[in-house]
């Protein structure tokens, strides 16, 4: 899957970066030169991403989107993207993330036994909500996967998944006597059915 930022976003809204580090509207480049951006943001405000104007979504992507959409926030108003979880390993993860497209403001927070990561940047809100299909505000109860997620190659869907279990899954393993016996179950805990029935979607294509 690529990522066509021209093609989501009008040029005008789009910023690129120039060799001198000063920001032009990709609408004044030819676009015969737009292949030697090599940063970009979407509005005249705020951070360029170090990203090409047309990007792969690799692993990283698939894992943190999801990642993001089961245990993850974007604001409304699209300024920050907020994840909270009781795992520092995770949370390191996506403080990498956000370091490997060149965000450097990241704020981290402990709040009672999980730690919150801020991330303010409106470029990459945009991108989650535009290229991921993200509901900005309160999680909606109608989220669900991208079409183009179900499509993806068997390994890459178990990227997806992953994300989505370590966001809002658990492992559980007892060992009990009596007609219950013992339990061995993953679980994955939602407020949206179509969330849900996506995961098992993609669960049985495995």
């Amino acid at each position: 899957m690529i990522v066509n930022i021209p093609a989501l976003f009008q040029d005008e809204d789009i910023w690129v970066k120039r060799p001198d580090g000063k920001s032009i509207r990709l609408a004044s480049v030819p676009s015969n030169e737009w292949n030697a951006v090599s940063g970009f943001k979407l509005g005249r405000f705020g951070c360029h991403l170090n990203l090409p104007l047309n990007f792969e979504i690799d692993d990283d992507w698939l894992y943190m989107s999801e990642l993001l959409r089961t245990d993850g926030h974007i604001q409304r108003n699209l300024d920050r993207i907020k994840l909270t979880n009781k795992d520092d390993g995770l949370i390191k993860k996506f403080e990498e993330f956000a370091s490997k497209i060149k965000i450097d403001y990241v704020r981290k927070v402990r709040q009672g036994n999980c730690y919150c990561v801020f991330i303010f940047n409106k470029t990459l809100s945009k991108i989650f909500v535009k290229a991921f299909g993200f509901t900005p505000g309160n999680k909606a109860a109608s989220t669900g996967f991208p079409d183009w997620m179900k499509t993806l190659a068997p390994e890459k869907i178990a990227i997806c998944l992953r994300g989505a279990f370590d966001g809002d899954g658990c492992v559980q393993f007892s060992q009990g006597g009596g007609k219950r016996g013992s339990t061995r179950r993953i679980r994955l805990y939602g407020i949206s059915t179509r969330y849900l029935e996506d995961v098992r979607f993609l669960l049985n294509r495995l």
